[in-house]
């Protein structure tokens, strides 16, 4: 066989397997879990910025946190009130130093919508390494849907760009 011929069959079967690699690795069925899985690694990391990473960057705190922001919330611009979220929930988790935190997640089930973002029905707990139960959030997150969407048109990775309202335990 020609050689250049070999090459050109080769770089043809190499960019096949890669597209179908990336189309693979993009599916929501892939995608979904990991996001959760990013977001749990930075509960237990007890890194805040790595759980906002997770955040779409459309992510509104007023929208999703609306007990919280209520009162004070468009007394500051949406930087800083991410930055204040963000502060937060890093004194939530150095707060439980002795016994950090660690998440777990059920996907009970989701679907894409038409527009290609991705609604998802999950329940998420909170607990302690040792075992004990932390209640972060009341009501509890059982069944609670989150919309997730693609932040590049690059990237696969879905970020949280929004979830039914949630509020933290008083």
């Amino acid at each position: 066989m020609d050689p250049r011929l070999r090459t050109i069959i080769l770089a043809a079967g190499a960019a096949v397997v890669f597209i179908a690699w990336y189309l693979y690795w993009g599916t929501a069925a892939v995608q979904v879990p990991r996001t959760f899985a990013r977001i749990r690694a930075g509960v237990e990391a007890q890194s805040a910025g790595e759980v906002f990473d997770q955040l779409h960057p459309d992510y509104s705190i007023p929208a999703n946190w609306p007990a919280q922001v209520a009162e004070h919330g468009d007394l500051v611009s949406t930087t800083q009130l991410r930055a204040l979220a963000q502060l937060g929930l890093q004194s939530v988790l150095r707060s439980h130093n002795d016994d950090p935190l660690v998440m777990s997640y059920d996907i009970h089930r989701f679907e894409v919508l038409g527009d290609g973002t991705v609604r998802v029905d999950v329940s998420i707990q909170f607990g302690t390494r040792s075992g004990h139960e932390a209640t972060l959030i009341e009501p509890p997150l059982v069944h609670k849907h989150f919309i997730l969407a693609r932040a590049s048109s690059i990237f696969p990775a879905l970020s949280i760009k929004s979830h039914e309202p949630l509020s933290a335990r008083e």
